[in-house]
């Protein structure tokens, strides 16, 4: 999944993480906290 905070500016405050299946259950799998720069992809507003 990959998050950004805004437009403008904001996208260089965005979060790339991955979940993966375990016999526990989903567990986080990496983070990757402003790592990107101008990311591409399908966007998901928050309302």
């Amino acid at each position: 999944m990959h998050t950004l905070k805004g437009w403008g500016m904001d996208f260089l405050i965005n979060d790339i993480f991955c979940w993966t299946s375990t016999e526990n259950g989903i567990e986080l799998k990496f983070d990757l906290k402003d790592h990107t720069h101008f990311p591409t992809g399908c966007y998901f507003t928050k309302l």
